[in-house]
């Protein structure tokens, strides 16, 4: 049970702030098309291809250390890209 509460909480802390930080990406003009067509592609992507990935390093290296780096430098990109991204207002 501890388990599935620490894991809710995690989810949330991930999923939550999605929504504030994909919203200033995009001009109100196109900003459901941008926010949806971006979510969707990341979430193929990444999400496709990072346990895929994580398994062929560990096949090869025989240790999870290089899946572990592969996860960390994911999160190093994620906060770089966010840094980076434009923050628009609501003004058309």
């Amino acid at each position: 049970m501890e388990l599935a509460v620490s894991f809710g909480a995690a989810w949330l802390a991930t999923y939550s702030p999605i929504a504030a930080v994909l919203s200033q990406m995009f001009r109100p003009r196109a900003r459901y098309t941008s926010i949806s067509l971006s979510y969707q592609l990341a979430g193929a992507r990444f999400g496709g291809l990072s346990p895929l990935v994580s398994t062929m390093l560990f096949q090869v290296t025989g240790s999870v250390w290089p899946a572990i780096g592969l996860l960390i430098g994911l999160c190093v990109l994620s906060i770089v890209c966010v840094l980076a991204a434009p923050q628009h207002t609501d003004d058309v």
